[in-house]
């Protein structure tokens, strides 16, 4: 085959055509992929998470929450939509990303069509994702059914619930000192102004203790709380009644009551 100088310049024409294409074209196609910004997230298989994940899903569920909770170096982020008189409800996570040094998470929430015709039972529509590192602070933007997501305010992840009512939930109380007269609790309060209440009543009626203090945060917010409360060293042993509640803004009645029996000795 013989070999001419046309041949030659059309190779060679077509050679730098290939090296063209692949500088302009390729970077442009790997970037429209993956836009420095954007954070690559899975959806985990619920069968193969981890049970200390699994519990966190169950004992959230009921509330409507957004989460970021890291556990074995990857970080896991969980939006639950609380209880739902119906099927058709969905939470989804749609799209994460970095923006001014924080990680943003854009969650879509749909509510059912109004003419679909849907199950009648009940749901707790949810979404959860990994990524495969540790990330820091993380900001939440609703959109769709719900524009504000609410989240906890000084602690980390919701843990398992000791007591509860509608807005305050007790994660642990614990008794120490002489004839376990000193009570400690921790939990988390979604509560107008961060404000709950608290009071002590002896078997007899008698109130013994009674205060006020405030949570991290107010609703629509989960603030954290933890109190410390001593009992006289007269008080008589037996069985006593501690509450958690807020006072009505309307006639001060008692709401949203977390009641809990203990004795001394």
């Amino acid at each position: 085959m013989k070999i001419t100088k046309i041949n030659i310049f059309l190779g060679l024409l077509l050679v730098g055509f290939i090296i063209l294409s692949g500088y302009y074209v390729l970077p442009h196609l790997r970037s429209e992929k993956i836009a420095p910004n954007i954070v690559v997230f899975q959806r985990p298989d619920y069968n193969n998470l981890p049970w200390e994940v699994k519990n966190w899903i169950e004992d959230s569920k009921e509330l409507f929450l957004s989460q970021k909770r890291v556990f074995g170096s990857k970080t896991y982020i969980l939006v639950t939509w609380g209880l739902k008189p119906t099927a058709g409800y969905s939470v989804k996570i749609d799209e994460v990303f970095n923006e001014n040094g924080k990680l943003v998470v854009s969650v879509l929430l749909k509510d059912p069509p109004a003419d679909s015709m849907v199950a009648q039972v009940l749901t707790f529509p949810y979404d959860l994702i990994v990524i495969n590192y540790e990330v820091g602070d993380v900001e939440f933007r609703g959109k769709g059914a719900e524009e504000y997501l609410p989240t906890l305010v000084g602690v980390p992840y919701l843990k398992p619930f000791y007591a509860q009512s509608e807005n305050i939930k007790l994660f642990e109380l614990s008794y120490s000192g002489s004839k376990k007269r000193n009570i400690y609790m921790e939990g988390i309060a979604r509560v107008f102004e961060a404000t709950y209440l608290y009071r002590i009543v002896d078997f007899n009626g008698t109130e013994v203790v009674s205060g006020f203090s405030m949570a991290k945060a107010g609703g629509p917010d989960w603030g954290y709380f933890d109190l410390f409360l001593t009992l006289s060293e007269t008080a008589s042993p037996g069985e006593y009644l501690l509450e958690i509640y807020t006072a009505s803004p309307k006639d001060g009645s008692k709401q949203d009551t977390v009641r809990v029996i203990f004795n001394i000795e």
